[in-house]
């Protein structure tokens, strides 16, 4: 356990570093987290109707993609690898809202990803933690955990996600247009 904060840690060190390295003239010129993109969103109308439509195929994609590779490797290997990315992406995130915002970019950054990410963090780390369970019990099929139990689980990971997308379709947009007021 204590192993893991380590190279969790070092993973979101290590977004950080990567993101220095890119150089700053590549993390200021391209992307969202700019002050020219963010000038823009303010003359945006968002339909919520067509973004819900864009963000289920995306997500939906991405979800499915995570529940293969976490069927593919070890539930303690999948589960470590997560939570690496998961720091890693958000160390390297992080710099380039400093970069291209300063300080207030943090809070672009937090408005962004507020509240869709807690339920598809929620999801991932969960379907992580049931892996590395199953892979604690020595057993990788199915029904390892029994089959009330791993509908359950399924039920419970498939709301998360349909809830980050609901939250990503129409609360967060509203959220980013009060923050543009206040900038």
């Amino acid at each position: 356990m204590k192993r893991e904060w380590w190279i969790i840690l070092l993973a979101f060190l290590g977004g950080i570093a990567l993101t220095n390295f890119l150089g700053s003239e590549l993390l200021t010129t391209y992307g969202i987290l700019n002050e020219y993109f963010l000038q823009q969103y303010s003359y945006q109308t968002v339909d919520g109707s067509r973004l819900f439509c864009h963000v289920a195929v995306v997500r939906v994609q991405a979800a499915l993609f995570l529940y293969v590779l976490g069927r593919a490797i070890d539930g303690r290997v999948f589960e470590l690898l997560v939570k690496g990315l998961a720091a890693a992406t958000f160390g390297f995130i992080c710099v380039v809202a400093i970069v291209n915002l300063g300080a207030r970019g943090m809070l672009v950054v937090l408005c962004g990803l507020f509240p869709q990410w807690i339920f598809y963090l929620a999801a991932l780390f969960g379907y992580a933690n049931w892996r590395r369970e199953e892979g604690a019990n020595g057993q990788y099929t199915m029904g390892a955990h029994g089959f009330r139990e791993t509908v359950t689980v399924g039920g419970i990971l498939i709301v998360c996600v349909f809830a980050g997308i609901l939250a990503e379709s129409w609360i967060n947009p509203m959220l980013l247009v009060w923050l543009q007021k206040i900038f």
